[in-house]
């Protein structure tokens, strides 16, 4: 078996298969870098459980990277799938996994980190994957931008590679990014000390990610964005992002509230503002979904969307709102 994964010492993949990462040839990295430094310890954890359709796919998209200094670890929270039994199939390639009862995805998480000893971490779900070259990718980022800590790629998302959208990262100010969260967890690679662990917050399974990532840009400031694809993050009835609800709704309410709480007064309040704008976009997204079934109701949704309007003048500010106006008045 070579150090590194490659190609031929893996397990045949299934017939349906084919394409990255099932059948095409990895690139090989030399043992040292460009300039004759040694490669960044590149830690990746995968948290899982039950995602034995996926799981596969996510673990040969980071061994077949062809990355020389990586640390792959696995915790699954005792899958009654199929997931042992396909990551059993690349134990010899893996760092270090278990398969044991936990708290959830941010113990998972938690449990994986305290394990790694990367420069660099990142994690990836059992269900999502990474793009062809994406750790060369995240190496060269760290060596060409020694004085930044944590970097934002862009990311594509969708039921498949060539049914998806990208995801573009920003670097919003700190009360957008509250809000919002303008990065996608799969393309977001930190500096493994950047600050103490355990780094994820065991009372949070849903937004967990995008605690820790305020936490940083509290701490250090917005992410390096990176102007490259390093990612795919699945969209599919079974993943939280997919079940949308008012537990969702509650614990993203919850972290805004936390967060107000411990920021100064400004910050807070423009905290506040992007809130209430975001739920009123969400609420003009609704009055335009469908057609208006008569006079009177098309004339109801242009009187409330007038009021969202009034009632926060800020709003004026986004041509969404005014927009919206407009097309529900012709």
């Amino acid at each position: 078996m070579s150090a590194v994964p490659i190609l031929d010492e893996f397990p045949t993949p299934p017939l349906d298969k084919s394409g990255w990462p099932w059948n095409e040839p990895v690139q090989l990295l030399p043992e040292k870098m460009p300039n004759g430094a040694e490669w960044p310890r590149i830690s990746i954890v995968t948290p899982s459980y039950n995602q034995g359709e996926f799981i596969e796919e996510t673990i040969r998209s980071v061994l077949l990277q062809g990355y020389p200094n990586l640390e792959y670890i696995i915790i699954d929270g005792g899958s009654t799938d199929n997931s042992v039994e396909i990551i059993k199939k690349y134990a010899q390639w893996l760092y270090y996994w278990v398969s044991e009862e936990d708290r959830g995805q941010s113990d998972a998480l938690n449990k994986g980190f305290a394990r790694s000893t990367g420069d660099i971490c990142a994690y990836i779900n059992s269900d999502d994957m990474f793009l062809k070259n994406t750790l060369l990718k995240v190496a060269l980022s760290h060596h060409q931008n020694q004085g930044c800590s944590w970097f934002a790629f862009s990311v594509l998302c969708g039921e498949n590679l060539t049914n998806s959208q990208i995801w573009l990262p920003s670097a919003a100010n700190l009360a957008y990014f509250v809000v919002n969260q303008t990065i996608a967890q799969p393309g977001v690679f930190w500096l493994g000390d950047i600050q103490p662990k355990p780094w994820f917050d065991l009372d949070r399974n849903i937004n967990m990610d995008h605690k820790f990532f305020i936490e940083i840009y509290m701490k250090i400031g917005s992410p390096y964005i990176i102007p490259e694809t390093a990612a795919f993050f699945r969209w599919h009835p079974n993943s939280k992002t997919s079940r949308r609800s008012e537990v969702w709704d509650r614990e993203y309410q919850e972290l805004i509230k936390e967060i107000s709480g411990q920021v100064d007064y400004r910050t807070a309040l423009a905290i506040q503002q992007e809130e209430v704008r975001l739920r009123h976009s969400a609420r003009i997204a609704e009055l335009l979904s469908s057609k208006p079934k008569s006079i009177v109701d098309k004339w109801s949704r242009i009187a409330e969307a007038f009021k969202i309007i009034t009632k926060t003048p800020f709003v004026f500010r986004d041509r969404i709102f005014v927009s919206a106006l407009v097309r529900l008045c012709t």
